[in-house]
């Protein structure tokens, strides 16, 4: 009974982070609109985020799981794409040829996993596991990449510029929420193991908001004293 309990919290929590999903990154989008600034977006972090986001999700659909249990990471790949489009449109660097390429791979390792490309095995790796399933593991590492530019930018700032406290507050609230919804609906260790990581350096993140809280109000304060 106490399970069955816990499977009907566990599927309510991942359709409340599926519905919560569509809000995550837009505090971001808002405030970077109106500040007419990308300062304290990590463009690294954004672009490393899209492709952690869309494999969850494609690895999700290629193994059959929930859609609960994964269908936030698609919603939220998507605006990762259009804050990434705002961070080059504002840098003018919305032609670079690079950046161009980059979006390109991103469309082509989509169409590539969603035509089961790589739902075969590698014979020079050991074990079983087909490709895709290699390159969830490898969102391990990636993961903790993908936050350290962000966390290093609030450092050496010691500010958190126009970065939006309620997307990365969200984020660590999902990821901390995803840890429960996967443990009792996916068996799937590596899974769990990126959601507990995921949890854990947002929750650095969201740290880091509440010490250089006002940070930029006292810069200012001192550049109006020595005036």
């Amino acid at each position: 009974m106490s399970q069955d309990i816990g499977q009907m919290i566990s599927q309510a929590l991942g359709y409340a982070i599926l519905a919560g999903s569509f809000s995550l990154k837009l505090p971001q989008i808002i405030k970077s609109l109106k500040a007419g600034s990308v300062d304290g977006v990590s463009e690294a972090t954004t672009l490393m985020e899209t492709f952690v986001f869309l494999t969850s999700f494609l690895y999700g659909l290629a193994k059959g799981m929930p859609l609960e249990t994964f269908g936030e990471n698609g919603i939220c790949a998507v605006q990762c794409v259009f804050i990434y489009f705002m961070i080059l449109y504002y840098q003018k660097q919305l032609f670079n040829p690079i950046k161009i390429i980059m979006l390109i791979g991103l469309a082509v390792y989509t169409k590539a996993f969603l035509d089961g490309h790589f739902n075969t095995t590698i014979p020079q790796l050991p074990g079983d596991r087909v490709i895709y399933e290699w390159l969830y593991l490898s969102l391990t590492p990636i993961g903790v990449i993908s936050r350290i530019p962000q966390i290093l930018i609030f450092y050496r700032n010691k500010s958190t510029g126009n970065a939006a406290f309620l997307t990365w507050f969200l984020n660590f609230g999902g990821s901390s929420a995803r840890v429960f919804t996967t443990f009792m609906q996916v068996n799937d260790p590596a899974m769990l193991f990126n959601f507990v990581l995921n949890a854990f350096l947002g929750g650095i993140i969201v740290l880091q908001f509440f010490l250089y809280w006002n940070s930029d109000k006292d810069k200012e304060a001192d550049k109006k004293k020595k005036q």
